[in-house]
């Protein structure tokens, strides 16, 4: 199936170049590899659009969607699973219409009359809800990331042996 998907693309970007040609889209020589890279990357991404919103459903926030070149990189690979994990934790942990209205806005890109429409929203309302969301989503975002608290138990228990003077080791 991959490589049907490729030569479909292929050819999709072939009939696309050639129709530019013949309807004189492309005058200068020297652009047309320019504008042969442009086709071909929108091309790319519009499979990966596909391969997120299909994997979306899922529940498998974009994976199958990374690059080529990013699969074979182990550490990109566990940081892009790490940030999947996290979104994911961060949303679930949201009020129920903040992460409704992001999913359908950003994961389902759902046009803004259609969420209105569905949740019963005026414009308005929208953008305030949509706001509010995006704020919620980053302090929660932050707030997981935000380092440990450096005055933990075990840091306090060890600078209590220390500062009594003891010559005790400590691990």
């Amino acid at each position: 199936m991959p490589l049907e998907l490729a030569e479909d693309r292929m050819h999709d970007t072939f009939l696309i170049v050639l129709n530019a040609i013949r309807d004189g889209r492309i005058e200068d020589a020297n652009a047309f590899p320019g504008y042969v890279m442009t086709v071909t990357k929108r091309q790319y991404f519009h499979v990966l659009r596909n391969n997120a919103r299909s994997t979306e459903s899922a529940g498998d926030f974009m994976m199958d969607g990374l690059p080529a070149k990013s699969i074979h990189n182990p550490d990109y690979m566990l940081e892009a699973k790490e940030r999947s994990r996290l979104m994911a934790d961060v949303l679930q942990s949201m009020a129920t219409n903040h992460r409704e209205i992001l999913h359908r806005f950003y994961v389902l890109e759902q046009p803004a009359e259609q969420i209105c429409t569905e949740m019963q929203l005026t414009e308005t309302q929208f953008r305030l809800l949509k706001s509010k969301a995006k704020a919620e989503f980053g302090a929660l975002g932050r707030k997981r990331l935000r380092p440990k608290d450096p005055t933990s138990t075990a840091s306090i228990s060890r600078r209590s042996v220390i500062g009594n003077g003891t010559n005790s080791a400590v691990a």
